[in-house]
C-alpha cells in the first residue's frame, strides 16, 4: 500500500516485490530489478519522505 499510493502501480512497476520478517520481528522488502523510470520514481518519492523526517535502513550498501 505505501508504494500504491503515491501512484506506482506496484504488480507492474515492482514484478519481483517480496517482503519477509526475520527471527528478530523486523520487516523486510525486497523490490528486485525496476526499469530506470521506475527507480527515478522512486529516489524522488523516497528524497520527500526523508525531507519529512523518515529514516531508512538500505542493505546493500
Amino acid at each position: 500500500m505505501a508504494l500504491e499510493e503515491p501512484g506506482f502501480d506496484v504488480g507492474r512497476a515492482f514484478p519481483e516485490l517480496r517482503t519477509t520478517v526475520d527471527a528478530a520481528g523486523s520487516a523486510h522488502v525486497e523490490i528486485g530489478p525496476i526499469a530506470p523510470e521506475v527507480a527515478g520514481q522512486l529516489v524522488a518519492l523516497l528524497r520527500r519522505a526523508a525531507g519529512s523526517g523518515v529514516t531508512l535502513d538500505v542493505l546493500g550498501d
